[in-house]
């Protein structure tokens, strides 16, 4: 467990929040800043657009995919099976998750992705964490910060919920000791258990 996941207050939490930029600027991988600019300020608006039935187009997949790989490991089979997914398997999949996700069921929306060949949960949560904060995606950084909590690092489905069921509850606790004089920024700035999850990066 990290030093910040046991932080006890939110300001800790706050200076590591405020300071994701200079650290994703500081790592040395091609396109990755660029990439990650993509998934957390351009991807969600796109998908929010296509309410009420939003999906995701398969050419999104594959940047999804290179920019989740390059954050990670580099796995050139994956890209390799996505990219060979037909565009209304990825699209169909993705109307179905997202509709699993707006009735609550995070295992439903998980698995419906998981059935296209080379989406696993971790994919499947960058997919559902576009389109949903209160969904964290499953990087290495903390799924390392809470295997203490939950076990050593795995991609497996039950995994993922157990992961999502911690950020999210952590979410709920800095939500709750944050200052009650936040003011009018108090909505744009409250936690979310994807800003949990990249405050651990």
């Amino acid at each position: 467990m990290t030093t910040l996941w046991g932080a006890a207050n939110e300001a800790a939490w706050a200076a590591a929040w405020a300071s994701y930029g200079s650290v994703l600027a500081s790592v040395q991988k091609s396109e990755l800043a660029e990439l990650d600019g993509w998934y957390l300020a351009s991807f969600p608006p796109i998908l929010r657009a296509r309410e009420p039935e939003p999906f995701v187009q398969k050419q999104e997949l594959q940047r999804l995919m290179e920019w989740k790989l390059k954050k990670g490991k580099w796995r050139p089979q994956l890209m390799k099976f996505v990219s060979n997914l037909g565009e209304s398997e990825v699209e169909q999949a993705s109307r179905d998750a997202f509709k699993q996700l707006k009735a609550g069921d995070l295992r439903a929306a998980t698995e419906e992705l998981c059935a296209l060949k080379g989406v696993g949960p971790a994919t499947a949560s960058a997919v559902l964490a576009a389109y949903d904060e209160s969904v964290p995606f499953m990087a290495d950084e903390a799924l390392e910060a809470i295997a203490g909590i939950i076990g050593p690092r795995k991609y497996t489905l039950p995994h993922f919920l157990s992961f999502a069921e911690q950020l999210r509850a952590k979410a709920k606790w800095l939500n709750e000791q944050r200052p009650a004089n936040d003011g009018e920024e108090a909505g744009a700035s409250a936690w979310t258990a994807q800003r949990v999850q990249l405050s651990e990066a």
